[in-house]
């Protein structure tokens, strides 16, 4: 089992450098925050964040 799973993490680890600025050092945190396929997902999960938490916030309201 753990040979399947070394040979799929060898075989699926070039899909981690999709697009041009991926292993490179030099862009670095600018890299995800100016590409517009990071951006988009750090939007996503913030949003999905805050919208936990305002769920959360309103059901402790509610039980108080």
């Amino acid at each position: 089992m753990r040979r399947f799973f070394a040979a799929g993490s060898l075989l699926l680890s070039s899909h981690v450098l999709a697009h041009t600025g991926h292993g490179s050092r030099d862009n670095g945190l600018m890299h995800y925050l100016s590409e517009p396929l990071h951006l988009f997902g750090i939007i996503a999960v913030a949003s999905g964040v805050a919208g936990i938490l305002f769920v959360l916030q309103r059901l402790r309201r509610q039980h108080r």
